[in-house]
């Protein structure tokens, strides 16, 4: 769960930043003042064609956020026109500003913010010549150039200017280059984004971070309150309260199909069938009781032999082994298991009513801590050594019947007990004790025991 967690924040972070580029690109179309400075040395041949080539580390802007800007080889000035007549224009300088470490930074004016102190005024020399170069907003490539003329010559137009400087305040241009951004023809909203993010590397990393941190935080508590919930459904499913059915006619025991109808009560979460007999061994002899030697066991069959039987009440505790994990595992004493040889792992095999034989694997043993206090008017047959328990199923298999003499009934839903048992007495009311046994509150007083609601 963690793991697909993470991987929908990821996914949800990038398609974040990749919107954001895509807005961030349409702004650049709008807004010429938010576009790459261009930069330019004071030596040229003013004759040659221009030649455009791409560089990093240059400044952009007039907060000195760095990006690529495209250098222009041989122009003496650069800026924005503020103003323009049939003879020349007034243009607000882009100014840049190189310091010892070689980093960069500069702009150019914003639109309102010009200064008549720094505008310089560009007077157009005889055979001045004009020329336009488009430029991709997306990849910074050119995209086409074109000859022009003074026409195109309009306020906040971006321009480079060849020229000679009269004085500081006004230039002779021989020629005049016109820089203008465009959206790429075919370029696809996700490329632009991606021209976008490769521009603005820092930035994007930024938002990048900033909303996996956010993104994972949210993820992360509903998955944690996910979790809870799922946790506190799960307790409250495996609460202890139960409803508790024993046969009143041990002739008349419940069978299968009075399980599965139990089970199927909107609000039974699980059963566990308990079942009991006498059984001979064949391979094992009980403990001798009060009327001599006897070869009769007790067999106790549990769905779960940990609920509901003298294991669950810590009456009986397991010394060796484990509880019944397969059909044929049962648990014995371990007086009577010293007294016939037997350990953990060992079979037993017992005589089934058809006389057929069918034997059990000792998966465990366990001790009362009662055997010795018992009296010697106690019968082989109920000595605590000589109780055997096992599986239901395999209770079943030996008796050669389906039957249960009581079963537990666990809901999913312990504030709905009484209304279940009130349905279970209706289809049990003249075969079956119904009691409630319900788990003590927290908070509570500690007692032993549990209460049986009739």
């Amino acid at each position: 769960m963690r793991k697909k967690l993470l991987e929908a924040a990821g996914v949800f972070c990038l398609f974040t930043v990749l919107c954001m580029s895509m807005a961030g690109c349409s702004g650049k179309g709008k807004e010429q003042s938010a576009l790459p400075d261009v930069r330019m040395p004071n030596e040229s041949d003013n004759n040659k064609d221009i030649e455009t080539s791409k560089k990093s580390g240059g400044s952009n802007d007039t907060e000195g956020n760095s990006e690529e800007g495209v250098f222009y080889d041989g122009a003496n000035l650069s800026g924005r026109v503020v103003d323009f007549t049939d003879t020349g224009f007034t243009i607000t300088p882009r100014t840049v500003v190189v310091y010892e470490d070689g980093s960069s930074e500069g702009g150019v004016a914003a639109p309102g913010y010009e200064s008549d102190e720094t505008n310089i005024n560009i007077t157009y020399a005889e055979d001045v010549v004009f020329q336009i170069i488009n430029f991709s907003i997306g990849s910074q490539a050119e995209i086409s150039r074109e000859d022009a003329d003074k026409s195109s010559i309009k306020k906040n137009t971006d321009v480079n200017i060849f020229g000679a400087c009269q004085d500081e305040k006004h230039w002779i241009a021989d020629k005049v280059v016109i820089t203008r951004w465009q959206e790429e023809v075919g370029m696809s909203c996700l490329t632009r984004a991606l021209c976008y993010i490769r521009r603005k590397k820092m930035k994007s990393f930024l938002l990048l971070f900033l909303f996996l941190v956010i993104n994972s935080m949210v993820l992360g508590t509903l998955g944690i309150r996910k979790v809870s919930l799922e946790l506190a459904e799960e307790l409250r499913k495996n609460a202890e309260s139960k409803i508790t059915l024993e046969s009143m006619d041990v002739n008349h025991p419940f069978e299968e199909t009075d399980m599965q109808a139990i089970g199927d009560e909107p609000n039974v979460n699980w059963l566990n069938r308990i079942s009991e007999m006498q059984v001979v061994s064949t391979t094992c002899i009980p403990v001798e009781g009060s009327e001599g030697p006897e070869n009769v066991f007790t067999f106790h069959g549990y769905d779960k032999l940990e609920k509901d039987s003298p294991f669950a009440d810590k009456v009986y505790r397991i010394t060796e082994g484990n509880y019944p994990q397969g059909r044929e595992d049962i648990v014995v004493n371990q007086f009577l298991a010293e007294e016939n040889g037997i350990g953990a792992g060992d079979k037993i095999a017992f005589e089934m009513l058809d006389g057929t034989k069918q034997e059990a694997v000792v998966s465990g043993l366990f001790l009362s801590g009662m055997e010795r206090s018992q009296t010697e008017n106690v019968r082989a047959v109920n000595r605590i050594e000589n109780q055997i328990y096992g599986t239901a199923d395999f209770v079943n298999r030996l008796s050669g019947r389906t039957s249960f003499f009581s079963a537990a009934v666990y809901v999913n839903n312990p504030e709905q007990l009484t209304d279940t048992k009130e349905a279970l007495e209706k289809m049990y009311q003249d075969r079956a004790a119904i009691g409630i046994t319900r788990r003590p509150s927290p908070e509570a007083p500690c007692r032993s025991g549990s209460t049986a609601v009739p």
